[in-house]
């Protein structure tokens, strides 16, 4: 859900994108469920603790998932939706300039009961299985600052959440900027053949209104292809999704198209017991 400030602010004391602290009323009831923080020299890993501290993270969001993905600089959006309040949010801060300069969301099913998949996917199959759940949501990292530190920062961060909270699953969409659904069903037959879920009962399906209408058919010309110009396509997974993969992540169906975003979302799903130890060693920081 996109909301304007004219819905949610009186715009008195605002900041650069016109957002009100003291009139942020969507988040105005956040609390911190978790508490993660510790520091190098150069930056500070923290769970957001007040709502002010998750409005650094929608600042953050709203730059990246609105102005720089999908060019609305300026429209007077944010992304901020109803499941925030219900989430920790990991925040990366450079201290030099005390800028979020990295999120996560982190919606467990310990503190919510709802989740943003559900919108895209039917999950019955992974809300079904015993444990704690974790979802991903809305990871985004600064331009200039996508680097294997801040990656293993975040993973970091992310490890620390999942060890307090003892995560059983994770679970989320991972979005992937594609330039046509050609591309999406190639990127899927690559994660398909390498990267799928083995088990039927866990499987996700696509909402109606978000399905890729002719994926099958591109799907048989893949495959009655004896070219694999689709392992090409892997070129295109972002950094944080090829770390859920080595991290042993699997796809869990097929992807589907989100209008909003104009980008392909892929089901992916981590059985905590199942993480490649060695990844998680080689990428965290003590």
């Amino acid at each position: 859900m996109i909301v304007t400030d004219s819905v949610l602010y009186d715009f008195q004391h605002t900041d650069d994108y016109g957002i009100t602290v003291r009139d942020f009323f969507e988040i105005k009831g956040f609390s911190q469920k978790i508490k993660i923080y510790f520091r190098n020299e150069n930056y500070t890993v923290k769970t957001a603790a007040s709502n002010v501290d998750v409005m650094d993270a929608i600042r953050l969001r709203t730059e990246i998932f609105l102005e720089e993905l999908n060019n609305k600089t300026g429209a007077g959006d944010f992304d901020i939706d109803e499941y925030d309040i219900y989430s920790d949010h990991l925040l990366l801060i450079d201290n030099f300039t005390g800028k979020v300069i990295g999120t996560y969301r982190l919606n467990s099913n310990l503190f919510s009961t709802s989740f943003y998949s559900e919108k895209e996917f039917d999950i019955y199959n992974i809300m079904t299985l015993p444990g704690i759940k974790v979802e991903l949501g809305r990871a985004c990292i600064k331009k200039e600052y996508r680097n294997g530190t801040i990656l293993s920062l975040l993973w970091t961060g992310l490890i620390k959440y999942m060890k307090a909270i003892y995560a059983d699953y994770l679970f989320g969409c991972s979005s992937v900027t594609l330039p046509g659904d050609n591309f999406a069903a190639q990127l899927y037959k690559f994660l398909r053949d390498s990267h799928f879920i083995e088990s039927e009962n866990m499987m996700v399906y696509p909402r109606k209104k978000y399905r890729i209408k002719d994926l099958d058919l591109y799907m048989m010309q893949i495959e009655s292809s004896e070219r694999k110009e689709y392992l090409l396509s892997q070129r295109f997974l972002p950094g944080l999704v090829k770390g859920y993969i080595s991290a042993g992540a699997k796809i869990c169906g097929e992807p589907i198209y989100d209008p909003d975003f104009h980008c392909y979302d892929y089901f992916t799903f981590l059985n905590v017991k199942q993480l490649d130890q060695a990844y998680v060693s080689r990428v965290t920081m003590s």
